[in-house]
């Protein structure tokens, strides 16, 4: 058995159907899968036994496929300048006609004084080559109108454009395994393979970053190979890695592209789907916000931030504002029902994070009402209408902070660039979560600074206790794990003395603890636990092995 398991790293999927270039492929197909193995090869060493491997490969016939359902994104038509226009014209669809010309034969014209057909177009050719080499290394002499106009055609602002669309899927779950049920490979196969797979960074378009490894256990059988199955996926077959290398020697990745591949049918059943992980009640279709100018505000400004954000809200909010927005009944008292979360989202949990609030996501339940929604949406589209200047189609709205200044946010349209804006960072699957932002528990279950050992013991029993019982507020099963600490446990976060104390309306100040837990399956987030969820604190990252 060899299974291969494909992570999506920004939780989407963008390919182009084989057959629609408006339709989206899903489940990404072997084929596909194998051609970036065979990229990844040749990037690297490409030394001989990783070559025998993709052989060994090839020969599996099509693999049985673990691969959740999907959202698919509504498919938008661009237009997005041409990559090949030159001031000299296309020098390499010259150099490759002249190279397919050169391995043709001559043929005989029957005429020993007169060159066949075939010689004179390669003489024709490489005369034209010779003169567009040298009008390419040419220097001095007059410019004229038709130069000027062609290098001003370079600039990406002159180029051409042509309709372009990216169908995009968003996957339930962003793992897909590959799974050979009847290989047998040998443990130097094995191990060329995973290194193969560990330089694999991309699938389909270039925006759909991913990583592979290889792994023990077998995948679920989503998706089966079966005579007659409704869908038709490629595959490949002994002799895939050469048609691949004769393929690249023809087109140089220039235009036609060509996938070599055979066609498998494939069948699914329910009794066959991915069982899908337990998730919180918040979902995952955010309204986010990006900081655009401003004071740079550290994690610790998340409480006043998210609490100034709400009034603004609750200002440009038809009146009497609605109780999803305000998070308050109409009497005062706090809502008893789910209602919308504002969540500073600060640069955490990498290498280089600095934890800086980058935006804010305003995050909703699942399922929300389309009334609440569309309350939402009125309240934004207020503030908007009020900051707009001239012709903006997504203005800067500005948030007074007194004296820290005013902190300006734009409207993120569509995919956001910053990983911490990005709603699948927070959302993607995982047995492991760290809290970003301390959680505030529910109760006090008295000072986890306490130096008596057994009442220390006893109060992080107490606190590990709620943040079990947080979890399961939010339709999450109870962690198997919980740790209590007072050091942020990723990178960039603060420590819980950093933030300032939060008393409730009946004056005791609440408790801030960091936490760690482990589920005994993996779980989808959102995770916003504790009493300060609606205003960005509990706010947990899931942990994954590639970070």
């Amino acid at each position: 058995m060899l299974a291969l398991e494909v992570n999506l790293l920004t939780n989407r999927f963008v390919a182009t159907a084989y057959n629609d270039r408006n339709a989206h492929e899903w489940p990404p197909h072997p084929a596909r899968v194998f051609s970036a193995l065979v990229e990844a090869h040749f990037a690297g060493a490409a030394d001989a036994a990783e070559r025998a491997a993709l052989e060994w490969l090839e020969a599996q016939g099509p693999p049985a496929i673990e691969a959740s359902g999907c959202s698919v994104r509504e498919s938008v038509k661009v237009f997005v300048p041409v990559n090949d226009t030159t001031a000299v014209g296309n020098i390499e669809e010259q150099w490759i006609t002249l190279e397919e010309l050169r391995r043709e034969p001559a043929g005989n014209s029957g005429d020993a004084t007169r060159p066949s057909v075939a010689a004179r177009d390669l003489e024709k050719r490489e005369k034209q080559f010779q003169e567009t080499c040298a009008r390419l290394v040419a220097t001095g002499g007059r410019i004229t109108a038709s130069d000027l106009k062609a290098g001003r055609n370079i600039q990406p602002e002159f180029r051409p454009r042509q309709p372009r669309t990216f169908p995009s899927v968003t996957p339930h779950s962003p793992r897909v395994v590959y799974t050979w049920v009847e290989a047998e490979p040998t443990a130097e196969t094995v191990a060329a393979l995973d290194r193969i797979a560990g330089r694999v960074t991309r699938l389909g378009h270039s925006s759909s970053l991913v990583s592979m490894r290889i792994r023990e256990e077998p995948g679920a059988r989503t998706w089966r190979p079966a005579a007659g199955g409704p869908q038709r996926l490629r595959t490949v077959t002994t002799g895939q890695l050469v048609a691949l290398e004769q393929t690249f020697a023809r087109f140089r990745e220039t235009d036609p592209r060509l996938l070599p591949s055979v066609f498998t049918s494939y069948e699914s059943g329910p009794e066959a789907r991915v069982v899908e992980a337990p998730h919180s009640l918040w979902g995952e279709d955010w309204l986010v916000l990006r900081r655009a100018t401003g004071p740079s505000l550290p994690s610790t400004s998340t409480w006043g931030l998210a609490k100034a954000v709400r009034k603004i809200l609750m200002r440009y909010a038809d009146q009497p504002v609605h109780e999803f927005v305000s998070g308050h009944a109409p009497q005062g008292a706090p809502s008893t029902d789910d209602h919308l979360a504002i969540v500073p989202l600060p640069f955490v949990g990498s290498q280089w994070a600095d934890g800086r609030i980058v935006g804010l996501g305003i995050v909703l339940p699942d399922g929300t009402a389309d009334r609440d929604r569309d309350a939402l949406f009125r309240a934004i589209a207020a503030w908007e209408d009020d900051s707009r200047r001239d012709d903006e189609d997504t203005p800067l709205l500005p948030i007074l902070l007194g004296a820290a200044g005013v902190l300006s946010v734009i409207r993120v349209e569509g995919e956001a660039r910053e990983r911490a804006l990005s709603p699948s960072t927070w959302c993607r699957e995982s047995r492991r979560w760290a809290s970003a932002t301390p959680v505030m528990l529910d109760h006090n279950p008295g000072d986890l600074r306490s130096r008596d050992p057994e009442k220390l013991r006893k109060i992080q029993a107490e606190a590990r206790a709620s943040i079990r019982r947080a979890c399961e507020r939010i339709g999450l099963p109870p962690p198997e794990t919980v740790i209590v600490q007072r050091a942020a446990p990723l990178a960039g976060g603060e420590k819980v003395r950093a933030f300032a104390a939060v008393a409730d309306r009946s004056g005791p100040v609440r408790i801030l603890t960091h936490a760690v837990i482990e589920f005994a399956t993996p779980v989808r987030g959102p995770i916003l636990i504790g009493a300060g969820r609606y205003h960005g604190l509990g706010l947990m990252r899931p942990v994954v092995d590639h970070e």
